[in-house]
């Protein structure tokens, strides 16, 4: 018995030295003191198994240096002296063609306007009312003649800057329209073709106006 004492203490001692002897992770087995147990079971391992989060790649940075520009020459600065001439040289032009296109149009508006009487109007005309027995008008191409007075006095003319009218069956309805001072001014009459040519205003229908032929209130005024 004692010897088989021996071996089993024996055995004992030599199994807590080869277990101090151990690395962490490594069990005694059959493949010697020094064998190392895998941690992971098959291809997919055990649950308990260490994860890593992927390895970041190193970013570079290369950083080059800046060469100086170099001076415009003297030939550089004429050409964008130049272009820079020719640049204002096409805006100014654009602009001027913008603005003889804008006169233009004025002026074809303008002249588009009626502005001269028509002559079953032109005449000088005048009234019986005894309050009118002085006034005169007379209406000619392109102006508006008031007489005030006998003889003695002078016509005042005005020039004559639109014309309307609309025909209807009591007559012809005129507006002429003239500046005095710089101030738009009407003169509204309708006018009956007779015979005899008669002149009635809206505001005074019971007053006639008829036509004094061959008169004229300022001959020298063409």
């Amino acid at each position: 018995m004692s010897g088989q004492s021996h071996g089993v203490l024996g055995a004992l001692r030599r199994f807590l030295s080869l277990y101090r002897t151990m690395r962490p992770g490594q069990t005694p087995g059959p493949g010697g003191a020094g064998a190392r147990h895998s941690t992971t079971a098959g291809a997919q391992g055990h649950l308990g198994a260490a994860w890593q989060l992927p390895a970041v790649p190193e970013v570079r940075m290369r950083w080059k240096k800046e060469r100086p520009v170099p001076p415009p020459t003297a030939a550089q600065k004429e050409l964008d002296a130049a272009l820079r001439l020719h640049e204002r040289q096409r805006i100014l032009l654009i602009l001027g063609t913008g603005a003889v296109v804008i006169m233009a149009t004025v002026v074809a508006m303008r002249l588009a306007v009626p502005r001269t009487l028509p002559g079953e109007v032109r005449g000088v005309w005048r009234t019986d009312a005894a309050r009118y027995q002085r006034s005169h008008f007379e209406l000619r191409r392109g102006l508006v003649v008031f007489l005030e007075g006998d003889s003695s006095a002078s016509p005042t003319a005005y020039t004559v800057t639109r014309v309307w009218q609309r025909r209807s069956e009591g007559g012809t309805l005129y507006q002429v329209q003239y500046e005095e001072n710089g101030e738009a001014l009407l003169f509204s009459f309708v006018y009956l073709a007779g015979p005899p040519e008669r002149i009635l205003f809206a505001n005074q229908r019971g007053l006639v106006w008829t036509k004094i032929a061959g008169a004229t209130l300022m001959p020298n005024l063409y």
